[in-house]
């Protein structure tokens, strides 16, 4: 039976907060009836007063993110539309999309869910000469980032290249598709593309028995961090790379991002837990491949009354 758990206490602070700044604008032009309202009453009680802040962000065990990838959609699936379950025994059969290359990337750049998930082809630089390929991330006509910090440019890894990413990306190039994982993408949803992803992605997790509440997407995210971390890289350092602010005015405002060659020496410090995965030439979803839209595409319902 699924639990029902209703609103998270921090989302119904967040909500507080956000209200008591209407109230104070609103107060500020004379309306006096909503100075007596107190929203602190309101607010949910913190249950993790004496937690580090550090301890409450879920990190996922690394040999847990190797599970990860002996599932099927990495080493043998089923098929394009059954990316979840084994393929026939011996057959190595695995697709290119969202799900094969959004958790790698995840893991060997750091990079939030939605900023690859809404990333466009073009994000992708390989073809500059004397440029190490990289992914800039910053806003675009798909998606928002986060904040200012979250604009950066990540070195992809050689792992990732040679499982074939730069190879996918021309061949969605070629197909004239300007988002990176057009498999997420239905003209009849408004929902952030990282939804899609996350609804494949979490059999996967189940699969691999990760099933504790917060060990996702974003528990990779940690990870990644986690283990600069224990490699001595600093905290600028490491913010460079996961799109974070600094402490104060002097970390922000005075300190230059790493060049692509020294942001490309920290990526390496990653264990490296796919080597055991077998590169493909580029296997995409059929109906990507032919330009189709997507099958799980709601028709509108004025064509369904049609």
């Amino acid at each position: 039976m699924q639990v029902k758990r209703g609103i998270s206490g921090g989302t119904i602070n967040r909500h507080a907060t956000f209200l008591g700044q209407i109230f104070e604008h609103a107060t500020a032009r004379g309306v006096k009836s909503l100075e007596a309202i107190d929203l602190t009453k309101l607010r949910a009680k913190s249950r993790s007063k004496n937690k580090r802040a550090r301890d409450e962000r879920r990190k996922l065990p690394i040999d847990s993110a190797k599970a990860m990838f002996r599932t099927p959609p990495f080493i043998n699936c089923a098929g394009w539309d059954d990316l979840g379950k084994w393929g026939e025994q011996g057959a190595a059969q695995i697709f290119h999309c969202a799900l094969y290359f959004v958790p790698i990337l995840i893991y060997y750049t750091g990079a939030r869910r939605e900023e690859l998930c809404g990333a466009m082809a073009d994000d992708i630089i390989f073809d500059r000469e004397g440029c190490r390929p990289y992914i800039h991330i910053a806003a675009n006509e798909q998606r928002r980032i986060k904040n200012a910090q979250s604009k950066r440019n990540i070195p992809i890894h050689p792992e990732l290249i040679r499982l074939g990413f730069l190879d996918y990306v021309g061949e969605i190039k070629t197909l004239g598709y300007k988002l990176l994982f057009p498999d997420l993408y239905s003209p009849s949803s408004r929902s952030p593309l990282g939804n899609r992803f996350y609804k494949l992605f979490k059999p996967i997790l189940t699969a691999a028995k990760i099933t504790e509440e917060g060990l996702g997407a974003h528990a990779v995210r940690h990870l990644f961090g986690a283990q600069l971390k224990k490699k001595l890289l600093t905290k600028e350092d490491r913010a460079d790379l996961l799109g974070h602010g600094g402490d104060g005015e002097t970390s922000e405002r005075y300190c230059e991002p790493h060049e692509l060659d020294t942001l490309f020496e920290f990526i390496m410090k990653l264990n490296v837990i796919t080597d055991h995965l077998e590169p493909h030439a580029t296997n995409l979803v059929p109906w990507v491949q032919n330009r189709e839209v997507a099958p799980f595409s709601q028709p509108s319902r004025a064509k369904q009354l049609e």
